[in-house]
C-alpha cells in the first residue's frame, strides 16, 4: 500500500513505513507494558501513572510554549493532555530542533521498558 503527498504538480510517492518511523519503539512499548501488566496489573498501573506525572512535570515548567495556546491554564491542560500521551508516545507540542528532546524522552521510555521485561 502506498501513499501520496501532493506537493506541486506531480504527487510524490511516500511508503507508510516512511510516515511513521518512531512506530517499532511505540509497539516495543505497549508490549513492554503489557507483560506488565499481565503479572502485576496494580504495578502498570502506578508505573504509567509515574510517567505520567514526570511528563506533566517536564512539560509544565520546561520551554514550553505553543501557538495553540493563550494562556497558562491552557497550557497547564495541554501539559496535562501531553503527559498522558507521552505514556505511550511522544508527541512534540511546538515546532524547533527536538534531538535532545527526544534523546531524552526516548532513554527514559528504555530504561522503564528494561525494568518491565525484568520484572516479567
Amino acid at each position: 500500500m502506498t501513499f501520496f503527498i501532493l506537493n506541486g504538480p506531480t504527487p510524490k510517492k511516500t511508503h507508510p513505513e516512511l510516515l511513521l518511523p518512531c512506530q517499532p519503539l511505540q509497539i516495543s512499548r505497549v508490549l513492554a507494558l503489557s507483560l506488565l501488566g499481565a503479572i502485576l496489573p496494580t504495578w502498570m498501573g502506578v508505573v504509567c501513572a509515574i510517567h505520567w506525572g514526570f511528563m506533566f512535570i517536564w512539560l509544565a515548567i520546561g520551554q514550553h510554549q505553543t501557538a495553540a495556546c493563550s494562556s497558562r491554564c491552557e497550557e497547564l491542560l495541554l501539559s496535562i493532555a501531553l503527559g498522558l500521551a507521552y505514556v505511550l508516545a511522544f508527541i512534540s507540542p511546538r515546532d524547533g530542533p527536538t534531538r535532545y528532546v527526544y534523546l531524552a524522552y526516548y532513554l527514559i521510555c528504555f530504561m522503564e521498558n528494561t525494568g518491565a521485561l525484568v520484572v516479567w
